[in-house]
């Protein structure tokens, strides 16, 4: 054995693992997420054959669509999160490829709305594991001032294929004749199965390929206690979590009845909508993805470690102006414009969130963490979002405007909560990252081999 290992401090990143096979990894990881976003997304692009094929009322869909999959998906990831920081990760990500590719494919099968049902309940299951395990497997690839471009090349795949589905909806209508005719399957049914296998290839490829990193800390994660550190550090966690919630209402909302406030107000198809909210979500979301992460590493590089708290408040400062005031657009173009600002906004806590968590929390609880962070998003804003702007919008319900004048009030309601969340983070940023600073030389002098 030699001295480094004895020592009990981490053999050096680059011999165990090269930069060239990081990088591999991450776009691998970025490619299964662009597949899960996908799969997670398309049913409700396939809702109207969907609900006449099976003969279903739109409170049903609306259960497919989000509940049955937010609520399996926010509970599950926690105690995959702590599986992730206990076990080997290349495994738990395959497993968890063929589970959601294999109930996806399924759901093109499914006779009854209950059996649909349960197998949506298994894509949300499998992929729970995803983002806790790819999070902590960055963290381990590369050094902690060179993982902000690798999550961010990770989240952007998230954020361009949740705004990105409205357009491949449109497309999809007119490919439909196509896989009818191929797979000799209603439409719906013929897209579920084409979406769902290509998870069923990459999963095991991703198992034979990918090399499980060592842990950059040789703590034992059976002392770490996540209650406990959350208990010593809430003056953080507990705004920051509560901001990243917000922030998932606001965009869950915007996505839900963007495209019904096009139709509804200014006239627009079904297939207008979508092409055009699309295309205008997508290139915010483009913005989103690239900018905030390069922002960041900026900020690092001059040791403002506080900086992804930094560009998450100046993001929401762009974002909830620009959803208050689409009551004021008197055009579409505005409309669009005003959409493209509020999504470059908001998507940048897809980036940013799983940043900050790595940069203020130690690296045995990173997987478990994003995976509460995964909770708070999925079940309070995909649970919240969509009903929030309903009920905001009551006032003028008879308005063909009702739906922009909710968006633009939980906008205002949700994002000063959202704000005032990510300040008080910023605020108490320097104590955490003390400890967490503190709980790593800690390891590096005391922990015992494993």
């Amino acid at each position: 054995m030699n001295s480094l290992a004895q020592s009990g401090a981490p053999a050096p990143q680059e011999k165990q693992y090269s930069r060239m096979r990081s990088w591999y990894a991450v776009g691998l990881l970025t490619l299964l997420y662009a597949i899960a976003a996908i799969d997670r997304m398309i049913l409700a692009l396939l809702a109207q054959p969907l609900m006449a094929d099976l003969q279903i009322d739109q409170a049903q869909m609306g259960v497919l669509i989000g509940a049955a999959f937010a609520v399996v998906y926010s509970f599950a990831g926690l105690p995959l999160g702590y599986a992730v920081d206990r076990w080997n990760r290349r495994s738990i990500v395959a497993l968890g490829v063929c589970i959601w590719s294999v109930a996806t494919v399924g759901s093109g099968f499914a006779s009854s709305y209950w059996s649909l049902l349960a197998l949506r309940g298994g894509v949300a299951l499998g992929e729970a594991v995803l983002t806790p395990a790819a999070i902590s497997l960055i963290a381990d690839m590369f050094p902690p001032k060179e993982r902000a471009l690798p999550v961010a090349v990770y989240a952007s795949a998230s954020n361009l294929l949740s705004i990105g589905a409205f357009i491949l909806g449109g497309a999809l209508y007119e490919f439909a004749p196509i896989l009818e005719s191929a797979t000799h399957l209603e439409m719906w049914r013929a897209t579920l199965v084409v979406v769902g296998l290509p998870g069923l290839l990459l999963g095991p490829v991703f198992f034979l390929t990918i090399r499980e990193p060592p842990r950059s800390e040789r703590r034992r994660i059976e002392k770490s206690n996540v209650g406990r550190y959350l208990k010593a550090n809430w003056r953080f966690y507990a705004p920051f979590f509560v901001a990243t919630a917000c922030s998932g209402v606001m965009s869950v909302g915007l996505l839900s009845w963007g495209p019904s406030a096009l139709m509804l107000t200014y006239g627009f198809s079904p297939a207008q909508a979508g092409y055009w909210f699309g295309a205008a979500g997508l290139a915010g979301a483009i913005i989103a993805s690239c900018l905030w992460p390069w922002l960041t590493a900026r900020l690092q590089r001059v040791d403002r470690t506080e900086g992804s708290l930094t560009i998450l408040l100046v993001s929401i400062g762009i974002a909830v102006p620009a959803l208050v005031a689409l009551p004021l657009a008197y055009s579409s173009d505005l409309f669009l414009g005003l959409t493209f600002l509020a999504v470059a906004g908001l998507f940048g806590l897809t980036p940013l969130a799983p940043l900050t968590i790595q940069m203020f929390a130690p690296n045995e609880m990173t997987a478990r963490l994003t995976a509460l962070y995964m909770f708070s998003v999925g079940l309070i804003g995909y649970a919240t979002g969509p009903s929030l702007v309903v009920a905001f919008s009551t006032p003028w319900e008879n308005e063909p405007t009702a739906l922009i004048a909710g968006i633009a009030v939980n906008g205002l309601v949700v994002g000063v909560l959202c704000f005032s969340g990510y300040f008080m983070a910023r605020t108490n940023a320097a104590s955490t990252l003390k400890e967490r600073n503190a709980r790593e030389h800690t390891v590096l002098e005391k922990a015992p081999l494993i």
